[in-house]
């Protein structure tokens, strides 16, 4: 499933690859929901340790509510050369 899904309330589901590339732009005070659900382990990892890191695994959620403005990158470290260079811009 790629694309960006819009939840209810205040909250988007950015998906490992958006529709619009690899940015997920959003306002301040959102929340970003990753979901995980596949046979290999994955997480999320603030590069730089902007907003921390979601720990390996195989299933599961990690959530993080982006309350200032800036750009915050990140992507997989399991799978870094595959899962990498990904964007959350808060506006």
């Amino acid at each position: 499933m790629d694309g960006i899904t819009r939840g209810l309330g205040d909250t988007f589901n950015c998906m490992s690859e958006e529709s619009e590339g690899k940015t997920c732009t959003l306002a301040e005070g959102m929340h970003v929901t990753w979901w995980f659900a596949d046979r290999e382990e994955h997480n999320v990892t603030s590069i730089p340790n902007n907003f921390g890191m979601s720990g390996d695994t195989l299933a599961g959620e990690f959530k993080w509510e982006f309350d200032a403005k800036g750009d915050y990158g990140y992507g997989c470290t399991i799978h870094i050369a595959d899962m990498s260079g990904y964007k959350i811009l808060v506006k």
